[in-house]
């Protein structure tokens, strides 16, 4: 059996797995997300261990998993704090990747530091208009579609 078919057979499984501890336990898990993120993080453990993995399947599904918790994390927190989406992804990405390269460059380090620091900025002097008024537009990417 090829690796791809494996990894969906394992995602079925864990989705209905999570489903039945999902009705006798009464958890609020999302059983797509917690099988996928099972399923890259036992992808994870194998690499780590010398195992052959498909590092393209493993990254698209550790993407997956990214774009569900931005988009959980908008959901909760203030929405003051939907500025810092931007780093917040770029960041989770840029982990997913030193994770499976198992290195990161210090220019990566740099950027995502400079535009934290950025978003910290325009965070912390929202009440200037003009700080504002960018602030909007940043956050209105992904509401003015």
């Amino acid at each position: 059996m090829d690796f791809i078919t494996l990894v969906l057979l394992g995602i079925i499984i864990l989705f209905t797995l999570v489903l039945i501890l999902r009705s006798i336990t009464s958890l609020p898990l999302c059983a797509l997300c917690a099988a996928v993120s099972i399923t890259w993080g036992i992808l994870i453990v194998l690499l780590y261990t010398g195992h052959a993995i498909d590092p393209t399947l493993t990254g698209i599904l550790m993407g997956g998993s990214i774009v569900g918790l931005v988009y959980f994390l908008r959901e909760k927190v203030h929405p003051s704090y939907t500025i810092f989406t931007l780093p917040l992804f770029l960041t989770l990405i840029s982990l997913t990747y030193a994770l499976l390269e198992k290195t990161i460059t210090t220019s990566v380090v740099i950027i995502l530091s400079f535009l934290w620091i950025l978003m910290i900025g325009i965070h912390v002097f929202r009440n200037n208009t003009y700080i504002n008024a960018l602030g909007r537009k940043i956050v209105a990417c992904c509401k003015n579609w």
